[in-house]
C-alpha cells in the first residue's frame, strides 16, 4: 500500500492523479493553524501557494491563520475564490 492510499483510507476521499502523483480527493480534514510568509520567521509560502496546493489535494477548506496581523488576508480570500476553497480567516 502506498502512502497515497494509505491516506485516503485514514482521512477518507477518493484517490485520483493530478499532474502525475496520486491525491486524495474531497478530503473531510482542514487544516486550521497555516502561516503563510506574511507570518515573519514562521511561514514561507504565499497565500496563494496554499491556496492552490489545497486545491491539487482535493481540500474544501483551508484556514489562514498569519501571526501578528493579516497582511495576507486578502490575497488568500482571493487565492480561495478563484480555486472554489472556503475561506477560514484568522490572526494568531
Amino acid at each position: 500500500m502506498t502512502f497515497s492510499e494509505m491516506r485516503a483510507r485514514v482521512f477518507g476521499g477518493s484517490l485520483t492523479m493530478v499532474k502525475g502523483r496520486a491525491v486524495v480527493k474531497e478530503q473531510s480534514f482542514i487544516h486550521l493553524n497555516v502561516v503563510s510568509g506574511y507570518s515573519f520567521q514562521y511561514g514561507t509560502a504565499m497565500p496563494h501557494q496554499l491556496v492552490e496546493r489545497a486545491g491539487e489535494m482535493g481540500m474544501r477548506a483551508l484556514a489562514l491563520t498569519d501571526r501578528d496581523g493579516f497582511a495576507g488576508g486578502v490575497r488568500f480570500l482571493q487565492a480561495c475564490a478563484r480555486e472554489g476553497i472556503t475561506p477560514i480567516v484568522g490572526s494568531n
